[in-house]
């Protein structure tokens, strides 16, 4: 080995080092700290008096979310901002209608005419999670962040404390404050927080768009940035939403999260016990500071137009520039490498292909290993117990894959040549993503820059070094890759390694054979280790729901482990077994969100259908158009309605309180609902009947049912699997052709 590879081996482990300390979360400020400083130990109080004893949930319409609404309006009315509860019903653009009660306050600015700045969180939590973190998080932030305020002098603008509910039921809180409140019309920046896990850094991963003035702010403001156009670019591309979805529409701002810790998320497990405190202080710290930002700023009013292009160092500093000039810079960059390729005479057929095949060597590796992990169900699921093996396997596959191919290309090639072949390719791929995503090409340009601007030093120098900046933009990406997307896509996990290695080709010349057989028998040892493991564990347990569903014709029971179009494996043998013989089970999807399950028919017990009453039905103009009452007879707050073909109406209005709703995926749910009903209109293109299959939902399962034995089955497992998102519940359907 070089000195110069051994030099950058080196720096690569130090900053990587550095990455693991500087993206923890700081460490949290004491109650005893100044009052206009950002206390997590105080907040902490909140957090966890709005998220219980661990065990209730914050869902719309149970004790936990009164409780909790009540210590958020004691808290700001203990801060004289004089807070009141929005109570509204509305439709959001999921597919879901309901009742939800914000909780919202106001501190006056020192401009009358200013418009003002929001600071939101929301309250509720998934059915089946106390919420400790998402977002008890961030309601305690705000809070807090409100606090410390208060000791401040009036800001020129008004802040809006907006603490929204029915978040979990499709973003109402917020589309209740926008369209309904009377504040909302003054608000034109938002600051949002939420939480997709127990713990990790505040990410600043989103901006509303013309964000050039906004990253301005945060790169002055922020002590401890985790932020970059990379998040940016990847998020928007996603089908995730949060409260700042619906803001952004009219107002600017940001909005963090913390990602790490799924384990936790939307089950039992996000309690005050799992929830970091540093992460809640580094949330409150990242709120307080662009509050004040934009408390203060004239450009929030009057956004200047204009996209950026950034990203932090190591949360020390952000660098940023219009995105504008990101294509221009990887051009420049572009050509200023081939001008040293050509000025040294660097350009020969070995060397220039050597980097272009380290990479899709790496990345071939990657792809296989991952392919043998998931044959062999060591990576059944995208979150695992002890992901440790599996990330060395994917890491050390890239690294033989990569290595072998490098060896072999840079025998007989120059280190000129593979310098060229090297920093062209970069450049390449930085011109590339500035036409695709302009927010992702920094990492390719700026090292291409760093070894077009050195190339008048030696040739192992100014490779080490352009090595090196590549190493502080990419290894930081490690961590937060995997809590993103867990081994969804496994060769994704290991992208840090296989493009690093195609910066090092000019520093491979050489390279022992033992050193990439070496790592190739690393690669088969951590796969056969990670395929012996458990996937599960009571720190990762299983997700594992269990429904009792009863149709007029016939009664099952289920136990199911997806949400949507994300899997958790196989149920547990145990749980399957205590509905019945395996072999009379089969696979039916209880819910028009979920995927198929197992589930077994059942006896049917006493439970009353929902009720449901034709007030009019007729046809005019060509369209069906009917009305209908709905309510629930056995008490459920929740009604789903499925209609047939999975075509929905082309009008769904709620009439008894005036909304539209959105019902484009073939279903709508309905929450909050009171015991006298609630009255829809519906019209439909053309004459036919309306087919419609009408669901109530209450938690809990019935008592001597198969599905009761599978949930004695799920605790028998003592914490290796838990209920997640909806939890347990039950089902009563009624068919209707109106």
């Amino acid at each position: 080995m070089s000195r110069a590879l051994g030099a950058v081996l080196l720096a690569f482990a130090v900053v990587f080092a550095a990455a693991w300390v500087r993206y923890s979360p700081p460490r949290p400020l004491p109650a005893s700290a100044p009052p206009e400083r950002f206390s997590a130990e105080r907040a902490r109080e909140l957090q966890r008096a709005i998220a219980g004893d661990g065990v209730v949930t914050r869902a719309q319409g149970t004790p936990g979310h009164e409780r909790a609404k009540g210590e958020l309006v004691d808290a700001l009315s203990r801060l004289g901002l004089n807070p009141e509860v929005q109570h509204a019903f509305v439709c959001g653009r999921h597919g879901s209608c309901g009742f939800v009660e914000n909780v919202v306050a106001r501190r006056a600015g020192s401009d009358p005419n200013a418009s003002a700045v929001a600071l939101m969180a929301h309250y509720d939590s998934a059915p089946a999670s106390p919420g400790a973190s998402d977002d008890g998080v961030g309601v305690a932030a705000v809070i807090e962040a409100a606090r410390a305020l208060s000791h401040d002098p009036p800001q020129r603008r008004p802040v809006v404390i907006v603490l929204t509910d029915g978040e979990e039921s499709g973003l109402l809180g917020a589309e209740a404050f926008a369209q309904l409140h009377p504040l909302a019309k003054s608000v034109r920046s938002v600051v949002n927080v939420d939480a997709r896990g127990s713990h990790g850094p505040s990410n600043l991963f989103e901006t509303s768009t013309n964000n050039a003035w906004l990253v301005g702010l945060a790169a002055k403001n922020l002590e401890r940035p985790v932020s970059s156009s990379l998040f940016y670019e990847v998020y928007r591309r996603m089908p995730n939403d949060t409260d700042f979805t619906v803001m952004k529409a009219t107002a600017n701002g940001v909005n963090f999260a913390n990602l790490a810790g799924i384990d936790d998320y939307h089950t039992p497990l996000d309690s005050i016990a799992n929830a970091d405190i540093g992460t809640l202080q580094h949330h409150g710290e990242q709120v307080l500071a662009m509050a004040r930002a934009l408390g203060e700023s004239t450009e929030a009013e009057h956004p200047p137009a204009g996209d950026a292009t950034w990203f932090d160092v190591l949360s020390l500093f952000i660098v940023r520039w219009p995105a504008g000039f990101t294509l221009p810079l990887a051009l420049a960059a572009l050509a200023l490498v081939v001008g040293q390729a050509i000025r040294m005479r660097a350009f020969g057929a070995k060397g220039l292909f050597a980097s272009l095949a380290t990479l899709g060597g790496g990345a071939l590796a990657t792809v296989a290993a991952g392919l043998a992990m998931k044959a062999s169900g060591a990576l059944a699921v995208p979150w695992i117990a002890h992901p440790a093996f599996p990330l060395a396997a994917l890491h050390g596959a890239a690294l033989f894959g990569g290595l072998s191919v490098a060896a072999a290309t840079t025998r007989e090639a120059t280190p000129r040549g593979t310098w060229a072949g090297t920093w062209i390719l970069w450049s390449l791929l930085g011109v590339g993503a500035a036409y695709v995503a302009p927010g992702t090409a920094y990492l390719f340009v700026v090292p291409a820059l760093a070894a077009g601007l050195t190339a008048w030093l030696p040739i192992e120098i100014t490779s080490g070094l352009a090595a090196v900046v590549a190493g502080i933009l990419w290894l930081p990406l490690d961590t937060p890759i995997y809590d993103a997307i867990g081994f969804i896509i496994p060769p994704v996990i290991a992208i840090s390694t296989i493009v690093l290695l195609s910066a090092l080709p000019p520093l491979l010349r050489g390279l022992p054979r033992a050193v990439w057989i070496g790592m190739g028998v690393v690669t088969c040892a951590a796969i056969g280790v990670a395929t012996l493991q458990p996937l599960f564990s009571t720190v990762h347990p299983q997700r594992a729901n269990v429904l009792f569903r009863q149709d007029e014709d016939a009664a099952h029971a289920y136990v199911q482990t997806s949400w949507g179009t994300l899997e958790w494996g196989s149920p547990p043998r145990s749980m399957l077994e205590s509905l019945g013989p395996l072999e009379m089970l089969s696979p039916r999807a209880p819910l028009p969100v979920s995927l198929p399950c197992p589930s077994v028919e059942t006896t049917r017990i006493t439970v009353a259908a929902p009720a449901l009453e034709v007030e009019k039905s007729s046809v005019e103009n060509g369209h069906r158009h009917v009305r209908i009452r709905l309510r629930s007879l056995r008490g459920a707050t929740s009604l789903l309605l499925v209609f047939g073909d999975g075509k929905a109406p082309r009008n769904v209005v709620i009439s008894s309180h005036g909304q539209v709703a959105s019902s484009s995926r073939g279903w709508l749910v309905l929450r909050g609902i009171p015991t006298e009903g609630l009255e829809v209109d519906m019209t439909a293109d053309g004459p036919d009947p309306i087919d419609l299959t009408l669901m109530d939902v209450t938690p809990g399962v019935p008592k001597d049912t198969p599905a009761a034995k599978a949930v004695d089955a799920r605790r028998a497992l003592e914490g290796v699997a838990v209920p997640f998102q909806e939890g347990d519940i039950t089902i009563a359907t009624k068919h209707a052709r109106l």
